[in-house]
């Protein structure tokens, strides 16, 4: 039974994150504004509910460093996907898997022996597809480069967010929260340095992002805590095929045949080094 619900959380953690970007690509507005109403969606939807399922409002430096972390990539991830988009931002940055899982391996030794070995052919498949999608046309010279470097700034930030997580020993519920804190008060350092405010806010496009996200951040803190950092990773970044799917068909970033081809050829092969690293 703990098995069966690790998976419904597992796949509702997924599609939200795939999805949480969605709101993000309709705002007209520049990244440290866009992020901070998107963070204070997450702070919104945390505050919910934590007090609806009694998760507790402790706050530690473990938690802080997470949302830090997290709030960081995002702002990378952000940048990223306004230089090329979220078909091709969304599969670089999967790979923060790889991140999580040399974490999961090397710090904590989730993984021994053999499965140490089936980890490094996924992390080749990973990178293999990663490429393969980094070859579409849509967009080249300087700004290609900058977005490819931003996205994997990206993957760097998200791969390491949940280790203080797992050094502090805090049971998911109770991390939850502090998470969330880490993450508004770091974007609005961000904010703040910039101070750029739109004339339209479009606040319902900024917070909802934040809201999803912040849903799926709470079924994401449940998979760690029941599969560990190693497996976690690779299968929570499953979500890069929502990702993908809404920059293709929803935002229709890539034109031509062989573009798009390209951009799914390339997930799949991602998916596939996912699905081993996760069997290690």
């Amino acid at each position: 039974m703990i098995d069966f619900i690790a998976y419904v959380y597992l796949l509702g953690a997924v599609i939200l994150w795939g999805s949480y970007i969605v709101p993000f690509k309709k705002m007209k507005a520049d990244v440290p504004y866009s992020q901070f109403l998107m963070c204070s969606g997450i702070m919104l939807v945390t505050i919910i509910l934590s007090f609806v399922f009694n998760l507790g409002f402790t706050i530690t430096v473990f938690g802080i460093a997470s949302g830090a972390m997290w709030a960081v990539g995002n702002f990378l991830s952000l940048l990223a996907i306004k230089k090329i988009g979220i078909s091709r931002a969304y599969p670089i940055w999967i790979s923060s898997m790889l991140v999580a899982y040399f974490w999961g391996v090397l710090l904590f030794s989730e993984i021994t022996g053999i499965g140490i070995m089936m980890g490094l052919l996924g992390t080749l498949a990973v990178l293999a597809g990663a490429v393969l999608i980094t070859k579409t046309e849509k967009t080249k010279g300087p700004a290609l480069i900058t977005g490819i470097l931003l996205a994997i700034g990206t993957a760097l930030f998200f791969g390491t967010q949940f280790v203080p997580f797992k050094l502090s020993g805090f049971p998911a519920w109770e991390y939850y929260f502090q998470m969330s804190v880490g993450i508004f008060i770091t974007s609005l350092v961000i904010f703040l340095l910039n101070r750029k405010v739109p004339r339209e806010l479009q606040l319902k496009n900024g917070l909802l992002g934040g809201i999803i996200w912040g849903i799926a951040n709470l079924l994401g803190i449940y998979v760690v805590q029941f599969f560990g950092i190693a497996k976690s990773g690779p299968l929570t970044q499953l979500s890069v095929v929502i990702g993908v799917l809404w920059g293709l068909f929803y935002f229709k970033e890539i034109s031509g045949r062989k573009a798009v081809v390209r951009i799914l050829a390339g997930t799949i092969v991602i998916l596939i080094g996912a699905i081993i690293v996760s069997l290690a």
